[in-house]
């Protein structure tokens, strides 16, 4: 099975919403929905959002990195790295069986993974960073990626191109006046 392009990432609907606008738009821009693959969490709120969209998926059995120092965020970072060396063998043999041509990293501590088994196979990277303070692991990526696509133009990522933030198509189609009437209406605004 080879695909066109693999997006990792997740945890947040903050990094999953992303990761769909760009789906959107590759196949609103021709690509088929059969030829994106999704990979993130089995923690996160992608194993609710991405089955629906029609991508193919993987979840990792990953977790992030706690910053905290309770007894259970200290079980839970002594069992990090070795998740997240898993996942990133398991990512190598999924790509290498999709051969994608990019990988795109939307952040999180789920997109490692992907991003990770990618530098190893010599796969392009593009991490996509829309917050102005970028997360721990958009910075990391950013690093070995070949572009980093930025919401803002003051960006200290490397090799930043300024795109703006993805938009769901949901949200592109939001028909404002009409929306704007119809609040109005209901809440007994005068025009």
């Amino acid at each position: 099975m080879t695909c066109f392009v693999v997006i990792g990432g997740g945890g947040t609907s903050g990094h999953v919403l992303p990761a769909i606008a760009i789906a959107e738009a590759l196949v609103d821009s021709g690509n088929e929905i059969s030829e994106i693959f999704y990979t993130g969490s089995q923690r996160g709120i992608e194993t609710r959002l991405i089955p629906p969209t029609g991508m193919g998926y993987k979840f990792f059995q990953v977790t992030g990195f706690q910053r905290s120092f309770s007894l259970t965020a200290s079980k839970s970072n002594l069992l990090f790295v070795p998740r997240m060396l898993r996942a990133r063998h398991q990512a190598i043999r999924l790509l290498r069986s999709m051969r994608p041509k990019v990988v795109v990293s939307v952040g999180g501590y789920a997109s490692l993974p992907a991003v990770l088994a990618a530098k190893k196979l010599g796969i392009p990277i593009v991490v996509v960073s829309y917050d102005r303070t970028p997360g721990r692991s958009s910075a990391l990526t950013a690093r070995f990626a070949q572009k980093t696509a930025v919401a803002f133009p003051d960006s200290q990522l490397p090799r930043a191109v300024m795109t703006g933030a993805p938009v769901r198509r949901v949200v592109r189609s939001v028909d404002r006046e009409q929306d704007r009437a119809t609040a109005r209406q209901r809440l007994g605004i005068d025009e």
